[in-house]
């Protein structure tokens, strides 16, 4: 059985040393149990707050449009990140 499965591609905060920053990133979302659930593969998280997803992949369709696109939308952007304690 398939599970229905997306690429999300946007930003994801990290902190580098005491300073937050957005980067680049993409990761799955997949539909579990009827809701959809975001994974990041490389830290292992779900469902993360601190993600932007601008583009969506279905199936086999080529990533180099969907990142052209961010890349497009994130010239147009101003972020400004605040941590709160």
């Amino acid at each position: 059985r398939g599970i229905p499965a997306r690429l999300g591609i946007g930003l994801s905060r990290e902190t580098v040393g005491d300073v937050a920053v957005m980067r680049l990133n993409a990761w799955v979302l997949a539909a579990v149990d009827g809701q959809w659930v975001s994974i990041d593969p490389v830290t292992g998280q779900t469902n993360r707050a601190d993600q932007l997803c601008f583009d969506l992949v279905f199936g086999d369709e080529p990533v180099g449009p969907s990142f052209s696109n961010v890349f497009e939308m994130l010239s147009d952007l101003d972020i400004e990140i605040n941590l709160v304690e």
